[in-house]
């Protein structure tokens, strides 16, 4: 059956996008605009959170052979901020000073959990070219720390690849032998409590001694 004509009486046929949502699709509209202005602001919230500090710890050589040279690196992450933050991975490579080539980009996971306020070490081999990190070697280690913070949806975000914090790094290290130890705190001495700290004056007299009770006599 051939289809009627328009008539001026007619209204316009609607396009399929035209159409008037109905109350449940206006509901899901509002609740995905929810959704994503809500993983916005955390994205933001989360952006405005200081990175991690690096400072280095130790760089000792470890093994060394006509092939290359390895030497362990120990850094030490410090979150400035509050909120937990996981380390992710650290991308990074290293050169000597005067070295025609350095070491090739490699990625690591530390896996470490570092709290606001606190400090997290880790460490990780870099192999540099044969006789170029021997000890007292001056190296330059440069690469990338990618972390991720703490909530559900940055994390998500994170998983998903749309958002991944990291922060740059140029740190130099002087190479140490394999036997030198890692400087450590000297530990603070515990102070002897004095007479004053248990509430007596310092210029109290000692008190009398108690007289000893006599000596029973036999009848």
């Amino acid at each position: 059956m051939p289809s009627r004509p328009d008539t001026p009486g007619d209204p316009a046929p609607r396009h399929p996008a035209q159409r008037t949502p109905t109350p449940l699709r206006r509901a899901g509209l509002r609740l995905a605009a929810g959704v994503a202005a809500s993983a916005l602001g955390l994205v933001v919230l989360a952006a405005c959170a200081p990175d991690p500090r690096l400072t280095v710890a130790g760089a000792s050589l470890i093994e060394s052979t006509p092939e290359a040279d390895v030497v362990r690196v120990r850094l030490v992450a410090l979150n400035p901020g509050r909120g937990r933050l996981n380390l992710d991975s650290v991308r990074y490579a290293a050169r000597s000073a005067g070295a025609a080539a350095g070491s090739a980009s490699v990625r690591r996971s530390p896996e470490a959990n570092v709290v606001g306020g606190a400090e997290q070490p880790f460490e990780f081999p870099v192999v540099m070219p044969p006789g170029s990190a021997q000890p007292g070697a001056q190296i330059t280690l440069q690469g990338r720390l990618t972390y991720k913070t703490e909530g559900t949806i940055p994390r998500l975000l994170f998983d998903w690849g749309l958002y991944r914090p990291s922060v740059g790094f140029s740190l130099p290290l002087t190479v140490l032998p394999a036997d030198t130890p890692t400087p450590t705190p000297t530990p603070v001495p515990t102070p002897t409590p004095t007479p004053a700290d248990a509430g007596v004056p310092a210029n109290a007299a000692a008190p009398a001694p108690v007289p000893a009770a006599p000596a029973p006599q036999s009848p």
